[in-house]
């Protein structure tokens, strides 16, 4: 345990207001419910409620010393003023916890899309080599035999330093850990010190969060900006955005892209047999790295999981992990066996027909699924329940429904079935009637003939029935499809006997969401 002045020499700007005694810190927090006896509470202003409104309470319930951004003058605690409360928060976790991240071999990965897939590659290459690896991302905090669902793509700071301190003690390894532009916007990662980190794409998105595509763009930047000297940072080169990060980072830049005759690293010879792609990669430099040099060579890549789009995520994994040390082919034999993720054009039944899995939420994601499925569905009947996302504006769902415009005459579309998922859609992810009007009248005017039940329940229930052998059934759509997959898997399953019925709700052993 530190003192309360050590502890705020981590500080990068401060004022110390008042300080009536030195006492031992026993936590750090946010959250005024979370505070006990021995903590130091750090009010952050947010965009539904101020931590400030709370300082009473946090001392009532036994606060050491505040944190706060304006005057205060509480009595017999100390007060500490700062310019940045989110800053000091993670300022102060990280030193209380021992700056953890400086005893993990720490992996960055930032994108629109990808983040959730690269990351769980890299943690599937890693711990089939024995190397204790935890997941940090969207869909889970895993590593070992522990897992729990994500509540935060990244976490709080306060929580990210617990976690890492945890992860630590435990006999972590490695980290791989999805970088959010909020959690860049909001100092959640403020001080981690990298040893290699990945931008993979961008496209808007989150623009009620940011306000526009700059402050999106510039958020995302921080991770590369930021890093230390010689950090190995990979960098998209099909992506020109991106790519110009290369004259703004102190870190060593490895450049990767698809058939790019100037990339660092690229995948040639690029096959898609029923969507899987097969490529060779090819490491045209010599590589340095923290922990010594990946040396030049080619090697044959074959995944299991479909879309052009995992050829990107597949090259940043397999280069995370060689800048842990591992061998270029021992990356690529593991990845041979990738399952795949949750919700990211997961295959969750494939027997008579197909049911495909996929969460898709921005322009981008809806491109690559739909580039996907054409491919894998080869001209044969689709059938696709939509969910629409809810409170995220009429642009965004614009820009979704506008890629099923571009594919309308591209799949041979059978029945497209609309909901908007009421009986259960989060308060936060409910649709607005803007939004529902916008997706209705954009996917007619497409010329799609759209059959829509309000209810998700109802709608799988519905288009059950329709599909025949040899189609593929897509369950699409953001959060309001997440229990999509649990419901038709066990609605097709009661209709088993028991040893297949067991083989068709396996995929949703262990799973996270819904």
């Amino acid at each position: 345990m530190l003192r309360l002045s050590e502890l705020l020499t981590a500080l990068s700007e401060s004022q110390v207001m008042a300080m009536p005694a030195d006492p031992v810190v026993r936590g750090v927090t946010y959250d005024s419910r979370a505070v006990e006896p021995g903590f130091i509470f750090v009010a952050i202003p947010g965009a539904l409620t101020d931590g400030h409104l709370y300082i009473a309470d946090a001392i009532i319930k036994g606060a050491v010393a505040i944190v706060c951004e304006r005057p205060q003058m509480p009595e017999g605690v100390a007060e500490i003023r700062v310019p940045l409360a989110r800053r000091a928060l993670a300022e102060l976790s990280r030193a209380f916890f021992h700056y953890p991240d400086r005893h993990l071999f720490m992996l960055g990965v930032t994108a629109t899309n990808g983040k959730t897939t690269t990351t769980s590659m890299v943690q599937h290459i890693l711990t089939g080599q024995g190397v204790m690896t935890a997941l940090i991302g969207s869909v889970a905090y895993s590593f070992g035999e522990v897992k729990a669902q994500s509540s935060l793509t990244t976490p709080e700071s306060s929580d990210l330093h617990a976690m890492l301190a945890k992860q630590r003690q435990a006999g972590v390894q490695v980290v791989a850990m999805e970088v959010s532009s909020i959690a860049e916007a909001q100092y959640r990662v403020h001080g981690i010190d990298y040893d290699a980190v990945a931008y993979l794409n961008i496209t808007p998105d989150h623009m009620p969060d940011h306000g526009s595509f700059e402050a999106y763009y510039e958020a995302k930047a921080k991770l590369v900006r930021q890093v230390a000297p010689g950090v190995p940072v990979i960098l998209n080169r099909d992506e020109p955005t991106i790519f110009k990060l290369a004259e703004e980072t102190r870190g060593q830049v490895i450049s990767m892209g698809i058939d790019h005759p100037q990339a660092d690293v690229t995948a040639v010879h690029l096959k898609m047999p029923g969507g899987i792609p097969q490529f060779e990669l090819r490491i045209r430099r010599r590589l340095k790295t923290r922990r010594g040099i990946i040396e030049p060579g080619s090697w044959q890549v074959n995944l299991a999981v479909p879309g052009r789009h995992t050829v990107y995520n597949a090259m940043a994994a397999i280069l995370l992990a060689a800048c842990w040390g591992l061998p270029v082919q021992e990356a690529v034999s593991a990845l041979a066996d990738f399952p795949g993720v949750e919700r990211r054009l997961q295959i969750i039944y494939r027997g008579d027909f197909t049911i495909i899995d996929d969460h898709i939420s921005d322009e981008d994601n809806t491109r690559k699924m739909l580039e996907a499925l054409t491919v894998m569905a080869e001209g044969k009947p689709v059938r696709i329940l939509y969910a629409i996302r809810g409170s995220r504006g009429v642009q965004v769902n614009r820009e979704v429904i506008g890629q099923f415009k571009e594919y309308k005459d591209k799949i041979n579309w059978q029945t497209f079935m609309v909901t908007s998922s009421r009986d259960l859609a989060r308060a936060r992810d409910l649709v607005l009637p803007e939004e529902h009007d916008a997706v209705l009248a954009d996917l007619e005017e497409a010329g799609y003939r759209i059959d829509e039940v309000d209810d998700l329940r109802q709608a799988i229930k519905k288009i059950l029935p329709l599909v025949e052998p040899g189609d593929f059934l897509v369950l699409a759509g953001s959060h309001n499809m997440d229990k999509g997959a649990r419901i038709a898997l066990n609605l097709l399953a009661d209709q088993k006997p028991g040893e297949e019925r067991e083989a068709i709700l396996k995929p949703l052993e262990g799973r996270m969401m819904g």
